[in-house]
């Protein structure tokens, strides 16, 4: 598995090149890179979370349902204690330490890794984290409690996606195969077009800054080593009786930094240069720790 992992983050990596280059060649406007992002965002991510939902109901995956809704609602209350005891009243690195990059890395890596059921698991960890980001997460950045959003939240479109998939689910709601090869066409491009809108965010980055800043190195240590390692024990509870939920919701919670953390700092008037160096640092160092994170869970959860 964690070999399986390295290979598809070393895919993953080559497309965020692809994307800085197409960048900083000019071969792509900076208008067709946000249209892209407004394409991945409303309709290839909904889509994958969808026909993630697209699964026979039975008891094992109505249990895996209910189990992945509750761990990841505790789980992610949990790291959010965490985070506001390291950085206290830094309200944007908390933020940060919270909200991975669980929908654009996340589903494609899990995918890869345990077919498209996982999404089906991943789907109730990412509606709880964009109900968080959109409620409690906005609250924490801008200190201001009228900032909270619900519009917002409900809104979304995973979070639409989610609750259509759900109804889909415990209905069983024949889908005709036409449209189900067309969901499969239209989520196969999660991957490339997250990674290439992606790496054309890192091109205007100052290197220099971004290596000698120690903040960006606090982050990747906390984001990308200190959660995920608590997040690895606390899934040992489950690991045995649901080893799928377990290992989806740890390649979910060990992702790097999301680019909403760039998105909300440039809109509340956060230090936006500060938030694209952690999230360009996390994910160039996911590649080290997201298959360290499994490997030490696999030895962990293996004498179980």
């Amino acid at each position: 598995m964690t070999n399986i992992l390295f290979q598809q983050l070393l895919v993953m990596f080559a497309m965020l090149g692809l994307g800085a280059w197409m960048k900083k060649r000019g071969m792509m406007s900076e208008t067709t890179f946000k249209d892209l992002g407004v394409f991945l965002l409303y309709v290839i991510s909904p889509i994958v979370v969808f026909r993630g939902y697209l699964v026979p109901l039975n008891d094992l995956n109505t249990s895996r349902l209910i189990m992945s809704s509750v761990v990841s609602l505790i789980l992610l209350l949990m790291i959010i204690g965490i985070a506001a005891i390291i950085y206290r009243k830094d309200g944007l690195s908390i933020f940060a330490s919270i909200f991975t990059n669980s929908g654009f890395m996340g589903i494609p890596l899990v995918i890869a890794l345990f077919s498209q059921e996982a999404v089906f698991i991943l789907s109730p960890f990412l509606s709880w984290l964009f109900f968080i980001q959109w409620t409690l997460g906005i609250v924490v950045v801008t200190g201001d409690i009228k900032t909270m959003s619900f519009k917002k939240v409900i809104l979304n479109p995973v979070i639409l996606a989610t609750i259509f998939g759900v109804i889909v689910y415990f209905l069983q709601i024949h889908v005709p195969v036409v449209v189900n090869e067309f969901l499969i066409r239209i989520g196969a491009m999660l991957m490339p077009v997250a990674m290439i809108v992606l790496g054309s965010t890192f091109v205007n980055i100052s290197f220099k800054k971004m290596l000698r800043d120690s903040r960006v190195w606090v982050m990747v240590l906390v984001r990308l080593f200190v959660l995920p390692l608590f997040v690895v024990f606390a899934l040992t509870l489950i690991a045995k009786d649901y080893e799928l939920v377990a290992y989806t919701l740890l390649v979910a919670m060990s992702a790097p930094i999301g680019a909403n953390v760039a998105i909300l700092a440039q809109q509340y008037d956060r230090d936006t240069q500060l938030a694209a160096s952690q999230i360009m640092m996390t994910t160039l160092f996911s590649i080290i720790s997201m298959p360290l994170m499994v490997w030490i869970a696999q030895m962990l959860w293996r004498s179980l």
